[in-house]
């Protein structure tokens, strides 16, 4: 497929054809090539019918488990389990469609999900995440782009749920993120994902970065790992982020980072 400009997202962590993994957004281009020898199980918890293909739901998607003759996503092989939010509608990805998912999700047995989108503080959606936790399942999740000025962002400010801000790959911060709720720093600016209808582009924002996160619990804990045991090991692994104000440890995950 065409390429374009972009750091690019040989993020691969090698055979991942047991690390079962889930994403909550939007609907996949099934039809991508870079997800030719991918096995997506998908349901769209927002309505009935189809889902119709979204670009954020692509190219966060092609970056957990997309592979293509010039682009390999972090888990190709793995099977990803897709739950769309918004079904087409413009009213969806609300608290009840991500409670919905993640239910689905804990009965599919996928124990790393994938939540690359930010919202209020809700209820609903707490007890959800909470009950999904419960279950011994790893919730990753986007800490939004809005900055330091912006009200926490859910569901990645909850107890438990794993927040992941974005850096470039001189690793530094895309911007000084609201703190609440960062657990992790990724490579999130100028990745290259697939595009919409074929090819790939360069995509900006901490939606991207999440999956490099999410992709790396999915491995450890398909090896075995518990999610103690696997947040230890990537804060062990992870660098220090230099500069960062927080009143902790906010590491970057060190993928490999190649620029095209």
């Amino acid at each position: 497929g065409a390429s374009s400009a972009g750091t690019s997202a040989s993020l691969s962590f090698g055979d991942a054809h047991n690390a079962r993994v889930g994403m909550i957004d939007g609907g996949i281009a099934r039809r991508h090539a870079v997800f030719r020898n991918a096995t997506l199980v998908t349901e769209n918890v927002a309505g009935d019918g189809t889902s119709p293909p979204t670009a954020h739901g692509t190219a966060v998607a092609s970056l957990l488990v997309g592979s293509d003759s010039d682009f390999s996503g972090c888990l190709p092989g793995a099977p990803l389990y897709a739950a769309d939010v918004f079904g087409g509608k413009a009213t969806g990805g609300g608290a009840i469609e991500i409670a919905r998912a993640l239910d689905w999700l804990a009965k599919s047995n996928v124990q790393t999900v994938n939540i690359s989108l930010a919202g209020p503080a809700n209820k609903l959606l707490e007890l959800a995440v909470r009950r999904f936790l419960a279950r011994g399942g790893v919730l990753v999740a986007a800490v939004g782009n809005e900055g330091p000025a912006a009200p926490a962002a859910f569901p990645a400010s909850y107890s438990g749920v794993y927040g992941v801000t974005s850096v470039d790959s001189s690793r530094h911060l895309q911007f000084d993120a609201n703190s609440s709720g960062v657990a992790f720093a990724a490579l999130g600016v100028g990745v290259r994902a697939a595009k919409l209808d074929r090819g790939y582009s360069s995509v900006t924002g901490t939606s991207f970065a999440a999956p490099i996160v999410t992709a790396r619990f999915a491995l450890l804990l398909a090896g075995g790992a518990r999610p103690d045991a696997a947040l230890h090991a990537l804060q062990s692994e992870a660098q220090p982020l230099p500069g960062a104000r927080y009143g902790y440890l906010a590491p970057v995950y060190p993928a490999p980072v190649a620029t095209r």
